[in-house]
């Protein structure tokens, strides 16, 4: 039953960042002045926080946490393990939509398919030896959440100088995942198959049915 509530949370963390990201993408892009600009300080304000660390600015609260539902909030005196998800998720999207010209959140795209978007088209002829495939392994490995996420900024903000995008529902979901015990494991696994299987559609429902 635990893993069947696991899968649960994780579909709702990804579709809940989903509908904050199109909700500011489209604002952004809209020709109501009024939307456009209060999504564009909502982003502004998004990058200016800490992707790891959901506490250390009031100003998160109402941009990340606001529309978070009971089930998802945390217990006690830090973030529950949704929370920092969803926080890390957002902000990473208002890095990556930085100057941005078209839609840096399109569904199916996981990171590892991100990733050989970038590397194919820095080294055609070999992508694995692209400078970004050595990041992309250190953000693999990371030993904690924090080093996860420092390398993960990084990354985005690598794929925002190349135009690519990231579908942050999926991202959520690694995020989530990647806090419960071995976590990390499956993520990997998922990072990995979907950088060498490029042409695969992922998307954050069909996700879960992978759980056992």
């Amino acid at each position: 039953m635990a893993e069947t509530t696991t899968a649960t949370v994780e579909q709702q963390v990804g579709e809940l960042v989903t509908t904050r990201v199109l909700a500011l993408q489209t604002a952004a892009k809209s020709d109501h002045p009024g939307l456009s600009s209060r999504a564009r300080a909502d982003l502004a304000q998004l990058r200016q926080l800490n992707p790891g660390d959901s506490t250390t600015d009031v100003r998160s609260w109402q941009l990340t946490l606001s529309s978070v539902p009971p089930e998802l909030q945390g217990r006690g005196d830090t973030p529950g393990v949704a929370e920092r998800a969803i926080h890390s998720a957002l902000v990473l999207y208002a890095t990556h939509a930085q100057s941005a010209k078209g839609a840096v959140h399109v569904s199916g795209v996981r990171l590892g398919r991100a990733v050989r978007d970038f590397a194919d088209r820095q080294k055609p002829e070999d992508p694995t030896e692209a400078a970004i495939v050595a990041r992309f392994h250190s953000c693999a490995q990371a030993a904690t959440y924090g080093q996860l996420i420092r390398h993960l900024r990084g990354l985005v903000t690598l794929l925002r100088s190349e135009q690519i995008p990231l579908d942050y529902g999926l991202l959520a979901q690694d995020l989530y995942r990647a806090q419960q015990t071995d976590g990390l494991r499956s993520v990997r696994l998922r990072w990995g198959r979907s950088f060498h299987s490029i042409k695969q559609t992922e998307t954050p429902e069909s996700e879960n049915t992978d759980v056992r």
